[in-house]
């Protein structure tokens, strides 16, 4: 990102829903390893960031360094 210098904005609009989150996966009523649908090398971030755009149940791409 700081090569090409792309801007990165995220937008924090969930107030006060990060304590619910937490005891849901606490509990085990929400499988979070669930929600990860890609694992990609480091190399190939550009495709992670863009998975949604290729593949609609795209929800969470796990980018892993070392690969």
């Amino acid at each position: 990102m700081q090569r090409r210098e792309i801007e990165l904005i995220a937008t924090f609009r969930y107030a006060n829903t990060w304590p619910t989150a937490i005891a849901l996966a606490a509990s085990g009523r929400v499988d979070l390893g669930a929600l990860v649908t890609g694992h990609f090398g480091l190399a190939d971030t550009e495709a992670a960031l863009t998975a949604p755009d290729r593949d609609r149940t795209a929800i969470k791409s796990v980018i892993h360094p070392g690969d």
